[in-house]
C-alpha cells in the first residue's frame, strides 16, 4: 500500500475524528450495560472474549483523551464476568494501518493468527484444568 496515501487518509481520519466525533464522544454507563447484557447472553452459548484491537497512536491518543482508564474499565468486567480480556493495543506497532484505525490485510491476517493462537491456549489450559 502506498504510504502517501496511507498517511492522507491516516490525517484525515485524526482530523475526523477530533473535530467530529470527539466533541461528541462521551464514556456511556448505557453502553456498558449493553456490553455486560451482550456478555450474559453470550455466555449461555459459549465461552466470550472481549478484544481490544489496535490502532495507531494519534487514534489512541483520542481514545484515551474521550475516555481515561478504558483499558482499566474492561479489565475489572472481565473480570466480573469471568471472561478474558485481550488487550492488542500494547502491539499495536506491528500492524500496519489503512487509514490509522483499520488495519490492512496482511495484518488482519497477522491478528487473526494471533488471536487464533491465543484461543488455541486458552482453549488447551481449559481443558487441563477440567
Amino acid at each position: 500500500m502506498d504510504s502517501a496515501s496511507v498517511n492522507e487518509r491516516t490525517r484525515k481520519k485524526i482530523v475526523e475524528f477530533r473535530t467530529t466525533k470527539q466533541p461528541r464522544a462521551r464514556p456511556s454507563e448505557e453502553r456498558v450495560a449493553a456490553l455486560k447484557s451482550t456478555i450474559a447472553l453470550l455466555k449461555e452459548h459459549g465461552r466470550v472474549y472481549l478484544l481490544r484491537l489496535p490502532v495507531c497512536d494519534s487514534i489512541l491518543a483520542i481514545e484515551e483523551e474521550v475516555w481515561p482508564g478504558f483499558d482499566v474499565r474492561m479489565e475489572s468486567l472481565a473480570k466480573d464476568h469471568e471472561v478474558p480480556f485481550w488487550n492488542l493495543m500494547p502491539e499495536r506497532a506491528s500492524f500496519s494501518y489503512t487509514d490509522g484505525n483499520h488495519i490492512d490485510r496482511i495484518s488482519a491476517q497477522k491478528l487473526s493468527t494471533e488471536v487464533g493462537r491465543r484461543l488455541s491456549a486458552d482453549l488447551a489450559t481449559r481443558r487441563h484444568e477440567q
